[in-house]
């Protein structure tokens, strides 16, 4: 009988980053319930006369964007104290699109790349690649995102590929000649596929990215 191997223990930074972000989506959505609330009840009620919900929910709104500064410093800090994750940030945040948020969920969702070490299986993971399935032996059935896919990742990944097709003269030309053929929505997600097989190289390499044109200087 083969002897089970246990999992190596997971490192606390990456445990503490991973409750910070959760916490930090929890303060996020807050936000954005509460600023809903306080444009409808502008449109709804608009005499001159204060209105305690809308004062209390602004209110809360401004506590909540210090929280989610004190987050933000915090996560920094876990950031900075353990030399593998700050190496690796460092080589996430030298990608155009990929900013603090996208780095340190990429770094908590893989524990720093060491439970996915392939690109494409992480792009699985987050909803950006359909996986392939098949019925019995023969029949193949049609690809599709997986029902388990962290949605959370696909989302803040939207606004990278956004930056990346504006910023990034490689991907905003790949994008523009896309785009003349296939439709926006799926041009996107191949700009996100992009960016996590980007992400994954570098961090296998060690390197940061440095721009086509600037490789040839």
């Amino acid at each position: 009988m083969d002897e089970l191997i246990p999992s190596p223990r997971l490192n606390q930074y990456i445990l503490d980053i991973k409750q910070l972000l959760s916490f930090r989506k929890r303060l996020v959505r807050e936000n954005a319930g509460l600023k809903a609330s306080v444009k409808e009840r502008k449109h709804m009620y608009q005499s001159k006369k204060e209105d305690a919900i809308a004062i209390i929910s602004a209110s809360k709104i401004k506590a909540n964007k210090k929280h989610l500064l004190c987050i933000e410093r915090e996560l920094t800090r876990l950031v900075m104290a353990d030399k593998a994750i700050l190496t690796n940030y460092r080589i996430l945040t030298s990608i155009k699109g990929i900013g603090p948020v996208n780095a340190w969920m990429a770094i908590a969702y893989t524990e720093n790349f060491t439970s996915f070490t392939d690109g494409r299986k992480y792009a699985v993971y987050a909803g950006v690649v359909p996986f392939k399935t098949r019925s019995g032996t023969s029949i193949k059935k049609k690809d599709r995102v997986s029902n388990i896919a962290n949605k959370e990742l696909k989302q803040e990944l939207n606004q990278a590929a956004k930056t990346a097709m504006q910023h990034d003269p490689e991907i905003k030309a790949y994008a523009t000649r896309k785009l003349e053929k296939k439709p926006y929505p799926l041009v996107l997600n191949n700009v996100k596929f992009k960016l996590i097989l980007r992400m994954f190289s570098l961090v296998k390499r060690k390197e940061k990215y440095v721009e086509e044109y600037l490789r040839s200087a």
